[in-house]
């Protein structure tokens, strides 16, 4: 399915995990000086086996902009891990700036537990001078759960002013959670502005046993630290304050 904004549309969209089948290999064309906000929800209470894949492509032309939040968490409750079922969403992005001006920003924020398995896997092609992309994804993993994070940015030889930003930060709180994190860049240009970044570790030991010391529980100094894992995506200038509070909301569920 094509969707095309039209010049100077400023549009939001909002897809749930219920309705995905009908956005699956979904082809969206931003036109000149759109804006979209797309917020890609995907919470969900599946309790059986089930596996989803989903495919979504953006076209950006001059001076289009996509604002891209992307929410996964399992709310369900299981008492015995090894009996949850095990739910795989796999969710592939891809972004074409096609023209000057093009900009493109992707968030991510994932909370897996139990038997969880998500991979999430942005691929972002630079097609003109001018143009500006960022991936930054956060995300904590406990129980079994598994987790795969893909970002891979091209950008075109003989282009300029070229901005081009990744980063994935993964908290893990059990021995048995792991993650894998590929941010790439792969950058024809000597005429840009560029870093990426990929960081894996659990909980600082330190950390707890202070603020335990001073006489928190450590149930309640383990979400005192997850919580300020978090606040870096939250606290970000250029995060929009609707967006910011979404993920609050989503983080409290």
């Amino acid at each position: 399915m094509n969707i095309h904004t039209g010049e100077q549309k400023r549009l939001k969209f909002t897809a749930f995990l219920n309705n995905l089948n009908n956005l699956n290999n979904l082809k969206i064309k931003l036109e000149k000086n759109a804006k979209l906000e797309f917020l890609l929800d995907l919470d969900s209470l599946i309790k059986k086996e089930d596996k989803e894949d989903f495919a979504l492509e953006f076209d950006l032309e001059t001076h289009s902009t996509l604002e891209l939040l992307v929410l996964r968490k399992n709310t369900a409750v299981v008492s015995d891990i090894d009996t949850a079922s095990k739910i795989k969403i796999n969710l592939k992005i891809k972004i074409n700036l096609k023209n000057e001006g093009a900009r493109s920003e992707v968030y991510g924020v994932y909370d897996l537990k139990n038997k969880d398995e998500f991979g999430l896997e942005i691929k972002i092609s630079h097609e003109a001078s001018h143009t500006y992309s960022d991936v930054f994804a956060k995300g904590i993993l406990n129980h079994q759960s598994r987790g795969i994070f893909k970002a891979h940015t091209v950008a075109d030889k003989n282009l300029k002013e070229i901005e081009a930003y990744q980063k994935n930060q993964n908290l893990l709180l059990s021995s048995e959670a792991w993650i894998q994190s590929q941010p790439f860049l792969e950058i024809f240009t000597r005429q840009l502005k560029c870093r990426h970044g990929s960081t894996v570790g659990a909980l600082d030991p330190a950390a707890l046993f202070y603020l335990q010391s001073r006489g928190v529980p450590e149930e309640a100094a383990r979400a005192m630290l997850i919580e300020g894992f978090f606040d870096e995506i939250l606290s970000m200038p250029k995060l929009r304050i609707p967006w910011a509070q979404e993920i609050k909301n989503f983080l409290d569920k």
